[in-house]
């Protein structure tokens, strides 16, 4: 049971991380049209306070043909992404309610597992809003807070998944225990890059206080 909640939480993180960025996109969407093609006064008036955008007529008509096209598919991404939700969530809580959350064999092995494939969740974001126009700008917070969740995260699910796997062998179900030292190796090495990392944003200087 332990195993179907570990795949149940990564896909539904991933969904959820992916319905924000839809989310975010057809907003930033809605407010590119609002600015290169006003439809109502009060839109065209906010437009001029702006500035001029230096857009040809064609190049405006192109990129409202482009958003609009994607906007459509974007809604049916956020319904069906949605949907998902619900569905994964309604699985979870009938496998809570149905089964039991005993320690089997490689519980352990599969947070590892879980958390390995966590890392290169910033590019799986990336590229998809790079698939629409905008995307990445659209994105920018998401991504900044899934690169700070990358190296916060990690280091506790490694050493979860040392504690559980520690557990399996006193209670006999494996012997495996070469799962426990890439648990605690990947849990130093996830540490180290944190604490790296952590000391890289405190060094850096503050660019906007030179600007300001």
């Amino acid at each position: 049971m332990r195993k179907i909640l570990i795949l149940n939480a990564l896909l539904l993180t991933i969904i959820a991380v992916l319905l924000a960025v839809v989310f975010s996109t057809i907003e930033y969407q809605k407010e590119t049209v609002d600015r290169i093609a006003p439809s109502t006064e009060e839109l065209k008036e906010r437009a001029r306070k702006m500035g001029d955008l230096r857009l040809t007529e064609k190049e405006v008509n192109d990129i409202c043909i482009q958003l609009n096209r994607e906007l459509i598919r974007l809604e049916h991404l956020k319904k069906t992404f949605i949907l998902f939700i619900v569905l994964i969530l309604t699985a979870t809580l009938f496998g809570l309610y149905k089964f039991n959350f005993n320690v089997t064999r490689f519980d352990g092995l599969s947070l590892l597992v879980v958390t390995l494939l966590l890392v290169g969740f910033h590019s799986l974001v990336y590229e998809f809003s790079g698939g629409f126009y905008g995307g990445h700008n659209a994105s920018m917070d998401i991504q900044v807070i899934i690169l700070i969740g990358t190296c916060i995260i990690p280091p506790i699910f490694f050493y979860t998944a040392y504690r559980m796997n520690k557990i399996e062998l006193n209670l006999h179900l494996h012997k495996e225990k070469w799962i426990s030292y890439v648990a605690v190796t990947l849990t130093t090495l996830s540490l180290l890059l944190a604490l790296i990392v952590g000391i890289g944003v405190l060094i850096t200087p503050d660019v906007s206080s030179f600007t300001s």
